[in-house]
């Protein structure tokens, strides 16, 4: 297979395995998952086969190397940077969002393919750039992976009260709650506004992770797998697992989570769940905006 200005193509490509290479930029271990092999990846066009069994491939993450290109082009000239190839499965590589993981290809985001036929990665040729990077990773269970090791995704800065949006718009907070706020249980309900635009900034610090659900039932619970409508979500496949969410560290994090379940649902209340964060490690602030006659 060889990389054009095109889509890929089937056709020859490299027949030498690419050597797994034993040091590299990426963590050992990151939101929730343990390096297993990098490879350096020629920007050449070529399909270069991996040693690596077909099954074990597809249950990985795939990260490609993005930093150094974001800050030498604009993102907008980023959205096909090479392919990952498993049995025929093909995945496009993005350098999207300049940070790694979020432009990640996932086992569920390969369509499907033969049933063997073995592993192949190509880079686009890209001006000044002789290789890039591609890293698997294999997802960690929360009670194994070290919190310790882990790094912020990003440390995000929460929107004051009565702050200008823009367009008429003013944020408002409408409700923080804490984990001194908890039930018992570890649970507390909280009412949500009437917004343009609802957002909940989660500060943690610390391990642990929590749960967020519709107190309706049928509208279902709002996790990192839905299909978010809002740009804010696009690290959502990062931070959340399964059903639940979480920083991948014990470091101070902040990070914002749309309002809005998987099913598209705009809850009036939601219930929140939270697990093992010790006393005054946890925080969620509801924030919406509002046209300024009606901020709260």
């Amino acid at each position: 297979m060889t990389i054009g200005s095109g889509s890929p193509d089937s056709g020859a490509g490299s027949t030498e395995p690419l050597p797994p290479i034993a040091e590299s930029e990426f963590a050992e271990y990151a939101f929730g998952h343990r390096l297993v092999e990098a490879y350096e990846v020629p920007t050449d066009g070529v399909a270069h086969p991996v040693a690596m069994d077909d099954s074990r491939a597809k249950g990985l993450m795939w990260v490609p190397q993005c930093s150094d290109t974001i800050e030498r082009d604009s993102r907008g000239l980023q959205p096909d940077i090479g392919s990952l190839d498993i049995a025929g499965s093909v995945s496009t590589f993005t350098c999207l969002s300049g940070v790694n993981f979020n432009d990640a290809v996932a086992p569920d985001d390969m369509p499907q393919g033969r049933a063997e036929g073995g592993v192949r990665l190509a880079m686009r040729p890209a001006g000044g750039v002789e290789s890039r990077l591609v890293a698997a990773y294999e997802p960690v269970p929360f009670e194994d992976f070290p919190f310790e090791q882990g790094e912020p995704l990003f440390d995000d800065a929460v929107p004051q009260d009565g702050e200008v949006f823009g367009g008429g718009l003013v944020f408002g907070v409408t409700d923080t709650v804490t984990s001194a706020d908890l039930d018992t249980d570890g649970s507390a309900t909280i009412e949500l506004p009437e917004s343009r635009s609802t957002q909940l900034y989660v500060t943690t610090e610390g391990k642990g992770r929590f749960w967020l659900e519709s107190a309706d039932p049928a509208q279902g619970a709002i996790t990192g797998t839905g299909s978010p409508s809002s740009p804010e979500n696009t690290f959502s496949g990062t931070l959340g697992r399964g059903d639940w969410w979480t920083s991948w560290t014990d470091q101070r994090a902040t990070w914002p989570i749309t309002a809005r379940t998987d099913s598209g649902g705009d809850p009036e209340r939601i219930v929140l769940r939270v697990e093992c964060y010790e006393e005054g490690s946890f925080e969620l602030q509801v924030i919406g905006q509002f046209e300024e006659e009606e901020q709260p």
